[in-house]
């Protein structure tokens, strides 16, 4: 399922969602204020994850890893706020 970025319009929070390609123009609620006034942008990486035998999410396809924790999968990446 690929990842897409999201920007609230009335509290300015930016929010991924990982949802079906089919759902990426249905409206998404901001988590800090609920909103449904929000925006999906463009330009952001997608990355398909999907779960490992033991529960944890893994890339498939797409980037392998953020900029900041290094690798999907790694310990780093597990404890970074991007998946």
């Amino acid at each position: 399922m690929p990842l897409y970025l999201y920007d609230c319009e009335e509290c300015g929070e930016k929010f991924e969602l990982l949802r079906g390609m089919s759902a990426m123009d249905d409206a998404a609620a901001c988590p800090r204020c609920a909103s449904l006034h929000t925006s999906r942008k463009f330009g952001n990486v997608v990355a398909y994850v999907s779960g490992g035998p033991k529960g944890e999410r893994r890339v498939v396809a797409g980037s392998s890893g953020c900029g900041s924790c290094g690798s999907a999968g790694s310990s780093a990446c597990a404890s970074c706020s991007c998946h």
